[in-house]
């Protein structure tokens, strides 16, 4: 069994739900329901998306394009990043 040391803070930050779907949309690691997801994405496409659309490649190649900006967003500034 691995054991991730955190620093110490007095109370764990947890993720915003938009956070959630966020690194969810960009990753494809789920952070949050499914439906949270499916439903943004409705939202910011303007367009009912069917469910089978999110799976394999082609699903997360669409959903890294909507998320891109935002994720790249959510990295501190002064990371230093690839791509």
């Amino acid at each position: 069994m691995m054991t991730i040391i955190l620093p110490s803070r007095e109370t764990p930050q947890r993720l915003t739900l938009e956070q959630a779907i966020v690194i969810t949309g960009f990753t494809g690691v789920l952070c949050c329901e499914f439906a949270d997801l499916h439903t943004d994405v409705e939202r910011r496409t303007n367009r009912e998306i069917p469910a089978h659309e999110f799976y394999g490649e082609a699903g997360l190649s669409m959903t890294r394009e909507i998320y891109r900006a935002d994720f790249l967003a959510l990295i501190p500034t002064g990371t230093r990043i690839n791509g």
